[in-house]
C-alpha cells in the first residue's frame, strides 16, 4: 500500500487542492505535439500565402489600369497641337480656349469612348481647370486632387507620363493618369488627365471570396485531420496503457501467488501449533489466546485468498451487504489492530444496502484507512452516501483523513502498480483499491493538499439485485 506522507522538499509554498484519477496526467505524445504543430504551421502557410496572392493580384491589377491611363493620357496628349493651343486669343493663362472648345472637345470626347476612361481634363500651368469632358469639374477651378497626385504630376512633368495612386472620391475608387502638352520634357504647356473608376475592385471582391473559402475549407481539412489524428492516438494510447497494465497486473499475478504460497506455508504451522497448545493447554486459562491466534491466522489466510483472487481476476461474488454493518465492521477491526491515537468516524448515510462483493469492498476500505494511518491521521471519517442525481443512483464511499496529504508530484502516480514512496512498500494499495472499483463498475478519485489531509472518493453505481429482487422489500435508491 502506498504511503501518503509528506515531501521531502519541505518549506515550498503549499499548492492548491488537487485531485487525481486513474485517466488523469496523461501527458501528450510528441507525435501529437509534432502533428499539432505541423497542421498550425500549414495553415498559418496557407493563410499567408493567400494574403500575398491577394496583395500580387492587386497590386497587378491597380499597375495594369494605371499604364493604361497613362498611355491614353500620353496618347490625348500628341493629338493636341502645343502651337495651336497657344496662338491666338489666348486666356491669363496663355491658351486659346476657343482651339479647345471647337476642335478639342469632341476629339477629346470620342477618345473617351475609344480608351473606355471616365472623362479627360486639360489643366493649364496654374492646374485650373480649362476642360472637362464629363462636366465634373468646374471649369476654371483649380485641380482638387492636386495634393495627393503632386508627386504623380511632377513625374509626368519630368517623363512625359505617370499615373496617380488609387484614391475614394465621389463614393467611387479612382485613378488618373498624366501627360504634358509640350515640346520637350519641361516645357508644357497644358497638362492632360485621364481618369477611370476603378472598376476592377469587384474583381478583387470576387477574388478575396474565393482565397477566403480555400483558407477555411483548408482549415476544416485540417482540423478533421486533427482529431481524426486525436482518434487514432487516443484508441492506440489507451491501447498501449491497457498492454502496460496487463502486463504489470500478469507480473502482480505472478508475484502475489509466491508470495501466497510463501505465506501459506508459515501459516499452516501457526495453525497446528496453535490446534495442539489449545489441546494441551487449561482451557480456562489459555483458550481465548489461543481462539485469537487461530481467527488471526483464519484472517491473514483469508487475506491471502483475496489476493490470490485478484491476481487471478476471480468474478465478483455479489450479495447484499449492510452498508452500516460494513463499516462498523471494518472500524472495529482497525481499532482492534491499531494501538496508536487514531479517532475514527462512521458517518453513514447512503443506502441500508448494497449489491457488492463483500470480500472485496472491505479489502478497498481497509487498504484506504491504513494509507490514511500511515499518513499520520489523527482523524479518519468514513462515509457512505447515495447520489441519485444522474441517470442511475451511485453510491460514494469516502475515505477522509487529516495527515500530512499527498506532494502533487506523488499525486500524479499513486495508481501505478508498484509504486511507493515507502522503501517497505509494496506500491499495490491504491492499484488495487482502482481495481476493485473498476470491478464494480466504478471510479476513484483522489484531492488532496499537503499538509491538510486527503480525501479518497469511491463512486460505485447502485447495481440492482442480478436476481431482479428489492433490497429489503424496496429500491435501494429510495433510501438514504
Amino acid at each position: 500500500m502506498e504511503q501518503w506522507g509528506p515531501d521531502p522538499e519541505e518549506g515550498r509554498p503549499r499548492p492548491a487542492p488537487e485531485v487525481a484519477t486513474p485517466e488523469m496526467f496523461r501527458r501528450p505524445e510528441s507525435s501529437l505535439i509534432y502533428f499539432v504543430i505541423f497542421a498550425l504551421m500549414v495553415f498559418a502557410a496557407v493563410a499567408a500565402s493567400n494574403v500575398w496572392l491577394y496583395r500580387q493580384f492587386a497590386g497587378r491589377l491597380d499597375h495594369s489600369l494605371g499604364l493604361r491611363l497613362e498611355s491614353a493620357a500620353r496618347a490625348s496628349a500628341l493629338f493636341i497641337d502645343a502651337e495651336s493651343l497657344t496662338s491666338g486669343k489666348t486666356d491669363a493663362a496663355g491658351l486659346n480656349l476657343d482651339y479647345i472648345e471647337l476642335i478639342l472637345a469632341d476629339r477629346l470626347e470620342s477618345f473617351v469612348e475609344r480608351f473606355g476612361v471616365d472623362e479627360i481634363l486639360i489643366l493649364d500651368s496654374d492646374f485650373r481647370v480649362v476642360y472637362d469632358s464629363g462636366e465634373t469639374y468646374l471649369v476654371g477651378e483649380r485641380y482638387p486632387h492636386l495634393d495627393e497626385d503632386a508627386r504623380a504630376i511632377q513625374r509626368a512633368l519630368e517623363s512625359d507620363g505617370a499615373y496617380s495612386p488609387t484614391t475614394r472620391a465621389r463614393r467611387a475608387y479612382l485613378k488618373r493618369g498624366f501627360a504634358p502638352v509640350g515640346d520637350q520634357p519641361g516645357g508644357w504647356t497644358a497638362l492632360v488627365v485621364v481618369e477611370a473608376d476603378v472598376d476592377f475592385f469587384d474583381l478583387l471582391r470576387t477574388w478575396k471570396r474565393t482565397l477566403v473559402t480555400v483558407t477555411i475549407g483548408i482549415a476544416a481539412v485540417l482540423a478533421l485531420l486533427t482529431l481524426l489524428f486525436l482518434r487514432l492516438w487516443s484508441a492506440g494510447d489507451r491501447a498501449r496503457r491497457s498492454l502496460v497494465r496487463q502486463d504489470k497486473l500478469a507480473t502482480l499475478g505472478r508475484m502475489v501467488s509466491q508470495v501466497a504460497h510463501e505465506i501459506r506455508n508459515p501459516l499452516g504451522i501457526i495453525q497446528m501449533s496453535a490446534q495442539r497448545l489449545r489441546r494441551s493447554t487449561d482451557p480456562s486459562h489459555d483458550a481465548k489466546m489461543v481462539d485469537y491466534i487461530l481467527a488471526e491466522a483464519r484472517r491473514l489466510d483469508g487475506i491471502v485468498e483475496r489476493y490470490l483472487d485478484y491476481a487471478r481476476g476471480q468474478p465478483l461474488q455479489r450479495e447484499r451487504v449492510s452498508t452500516r454493518k460494513l463499516v462498523g465492521e471494518i472500524l472495529a477491526e482497525v481499532r482492534r489492530a491499531e494501538t496508536g491515537p487514531v479517532r475514527l468516524i462512521e458517518r453513514v448515510d447512503g443506502p441500508d444496502t448494497v449489491w457488492v462483493d463483500r470480500a472485496r469492498l472491505r479489502q478497498l476500505l481497509y487498504n484506504l484507512i491504513q494509507n490514511a494511518i500511515r499518513a499520520g491521521a489523527a482523524e479518519i471519517t468514513v462515509g457512505v452516501e447515495l447520489d441519485a442525481a444522474g441517470r442511475e443512483p451511485v453510491v460514494r464511499w469516502t475515505v477522509e483523513d487529516d495527515g500530512s496529504g499527498i506532494p502533487p508530484r506523488q499525486l500524479k502516480r499513486v495508481f501505478e502498480p508498484f509504486y511507493s514512496t515507502r522503501p517497505e512498500g509494496s506500491g499495490l494499495g491504491l492499484s488495487i483499491v482502482q481495481q476493485i472499483a473498476e470491478e464494480h463498475g466504478g471510479t476513484v478519485s483522489i484531492r488532496s493538499r499537503p499538509g491538510e489531509g486527503t480525501t479518497v472518493t469511491v463512486l460505485v453505481p447502485d447495481t440492482a439485485d442480478p436476481t431482479g429482487g428489492e433490497r429489503d422489500g424496496q429500491d435501494s435508491r429510495d433510501r438514504r
